[in-house]
């Protein structure tokens, strides 16, 4: 218990921002009033604090993934599995091949179970290429979705069963190849499989092409509330969360301004 109050006490993040605030601390109380780059300081010290606590980051992740509780299962009536591409590492000297982030892994992961939950039905997966440098002479390029495709594969996903969409690099892009190679087979309701935090945004743009969407969420962060009391200090943890849940709600907000969704 000792050892890991410690830990958590000495994270350079934390001590970063304890010297900060000694230092404003410290330049306060030597001036008579404080000069406006000291005030903005002061400002910027409590908002730092806030975004970058794993209690706000909670909340934050909270308000993207409480909309869609977890569920494994398939409706008997959708035909189709729709996963998105998440994070691909390209091969590079180091790594002779690419590979799956842990995202791509999960929701492959979670593709796979709900494939098998019943007949055997289309699974269409959407990303683009991702280029690299490797140990050769010429470029190497993949795409997300034919490394997902590949690792289905291995899950249990019969190969004729699966599409591959592997033009799109966006989430917006995403919906419109995949509804594109929906159309002519006369599939209009799918099971939607991205990151828990994605969802909100992804059924957003597939409900403005036209597609109704079943969603199922993976990596589920926001589960239980944090309950410890160095969830009130600072930490990367906190912080990365607000910047996953900041990313959403302003992509949400951007895609509304340029018409991708409604």
């Amino acid at each position: 218990m000792v050892y890991d109050s410690l830990t958590l006490l000495l994270r350079p993040s934390l001590i970063a921002f304890v010297l900060v605030v000694i230092s404003a601390v410290a330049n306060w109380r030597r001036s008579a009033s404080a000069p406006p780059r000291l005030r903005s300081l002061l400002v910027a010290i409590p908002i730092w604090w806030i975004v970058s606590s794993p209690v706000v980051g909670y909340l934050a992740l909270g308000s993207l993934e409480w909309h869609y509780p977890p569920r494994r299962d398939r409706p008997n009536e959708v035909a189709a599995i729709v996963v998105l591409g998440g994070y691909l590492r390209p091969a590079d000297d180091w790594h002779g091949w690419p590979q799956l982030g842990s995202d791509s892994v999960e929701r492959c992961r979670l593709t796979a179970e709900i494939y098998h939950a019943g007949q055997r039905c289309l699974v269409l997966v959407s990303g683009g290429a991702v280029g690299s440098e490797g140990s050769g002479t010429d470029e190497q390029v993949t795409t997300i979705a034919d490394a997902m495709a590949d690792f289905l594969v291995q899950l249990g996903v019969d190969r004729e069963d699966l599409v591959i969409e592997a033009d799109s690099t966006s989430t917006f892009e995403n919906a419109v190849a995949t509804t594109d190679l929906l159309r002519p087979l006369a599939i209009e309701r799918v099971v939607l499989v991205t990151d828990a935090t994605h969802l909100l945004r992804s059924q957003a743009c597939f409900k403005r092409q036209g597609i109704e969407t079943v969603p199922r969420g993976t990596r589920y962060r926001a589960t239980s509330w944090p309950s410890a009391w160095y969830a009130w200090l600072p930490s990367p943890d906190g912080a990365a969360a607000v910047d996953v849940a900041a990313h959403e709600w302003l992509g949400l907000v951007w895609y509304w301004i340029k018409g991708r969704i409604g």
